[in-house]
């Protein structure tokens, strides 16, 4: 990665990085840990949805857990809850402001 960027700074290419949060994967500067019941919330959106009986059938039962899940997603996300990736951050030439 920093070979890549150090060529791009070198050759004048102009170059950006997304996403900088990844949730339970350290593939990029900030990493944040997979809520509780969000595993029903893939589970959901990997499932065929053709028709409204099939969106019934498979659709989360317990809306406490969905709203648990979505709720902790928002929350595990925040900054303040993130896990820096300190070699992935120095590989793209930033620095950690720690403040």
């Amino acid at each position: 990665m920093q070979q890549f960027r150090e060529l791009l700074d070198q050759q004048h290419i102009g170059w950006h990085y997304w996403p900088y949060k990844k949730m339970n994967n350290t593939r990029g500067i900030m990493s944040f840990q997979m809520p509780a019941y969000y595993e029903s919330l893939i589970q959901f959106a990997d499932t065929t949805r053709n028709t409204f009986e099939q969106i019934r059938n498979t659709k989360p039962k317990n809306e406490i857990q969905v709203k648990a899940a979505l709720n902790g997603f928002i929350d595990n996300c925040l900054f303040k809850n993130c896990t820096p990736n300190n070699s992935y951050i120095k590989a793209l030439g930033f620095e950690l402001n720690k403040k």
